[in-house]
């Protein structure tokens, strides 16, 4: 079926914009055909200068722009709101950059009401691919050093979904808005996910493991070593004692998806999945 839409891509070099752009590209024939006129736009970084550009558009080309897809996270939702996370629970990020695009969404979805564009918000677990970056980036790093300390008894677990799932998603959610949950509907736990990252270098390893009283007794006489600073810090184990995990029915409902297990695929185990060399 052939899509009426022509796509524009905000945030093109971004992880899941690389992505995107290749199943766009892959898919030319199915979901691009500019005969119409009609643009779709795609936000994958919530910078103010996008919310900007959305003006420029209100100013020049609103009766071509038929919809708007904004790659949002599952940092809008409380760090610990445990397991089951669906789409109707209210939003209430505890970082700066969870409140920030939490804030972003409100601005589009605001932005979108007043002009008569409708909005599709996807928020998505966290991301892994090939050229990521940031926090999980740096997990990756210090898991592979061997400067991941996992305290015992912590079965925090945590939401997670490919890059690749991400941009195949929301191709096949544009012109349905809404808000949805996207991601590979597994319960992951910290310490599983980051045994699959030593797993990439091709051996599992197994992590060290610490009872809570002796990492804060090594913390605490030890803290000027960068090395357990680190490890051991509450900036650096903190994120890996809270659950959040979504619920992604609707997405699955919406699609017809079924999405990779990310841990597997980080892990190189995954014999269907497309990995990029």
């Amino acid at each position: 079926m052939t899509n009426q839409y022509r796509y524009i891509v905000a945030g093109r070099e971004t992880l899941a914009g690389r992505y995107l752009v290749r199943e766009i590209g892959e898919m030319r024939e199915e979901i691009e055909d500019g005969s119409a006129g009609l643009c779709y736009l795609f936000i994958l970084e919530g910078a103010d200068s996008v919310l900007r550009d959305l003006e420029s558009w209100a100013a020049a080309d609103l009766g071509r722009l038929a919809g708007i897809m904004l790659l949002s996270s599952w940092r809008v939702y409380s760090a610990d709101a445990g397991v089951g996370v669906d789409e109707s629970r209210p939003t209430f990020a505890w970082s700066e950059e969870g409140r920030a695009m939490a804030q972003v969404e409100l601005r589009v979805e605001k932005w979108g009401r007043a002009h008569g564009v409708p909005v599709t918000t996807v928020r998505a677990g966290e991301m892994f691919g090939q050229g990521m970056t940031g926090e999980m980036a740096r997990l990756f790093a210090r898991v592979v050093r061997g400067h991941y300390v996992h305290i015992r008894g912590n079965e925090a677990k945590m939401s997670a979904v490919t890059a690749l799932d991400v941009a195949r998603a929301m191709v096949r959610l544009v012109g349905k808005p809404g808000i949805y949950n996207v991601s590979d509907g597994r319960e992951h736990t910290w310490k599983d996910l980051c045994e699959a990252m030593t797993a990439n270098t091709g051996v599992r390893k197994r992590l060290t493991v610490l009872p809570e009283k002796w990492a804060r007794t090594i913390y605490r006489f030890g803290k000027w070593i960068p090395a357990v600073e680190e490890m051991l810090s509450e900036e650096a184990l903190k994120p890996m004692s809270l659950t959040c995990v979504l619920d992604n029915r609707k997405v699955r409902e919406a699609t017809g998806m079924e999405f990779h297990d990310t841990l597997a695929v980080i892990a190189r185990e995954d014999r269907e999945y497309p990995y990029l060399e």
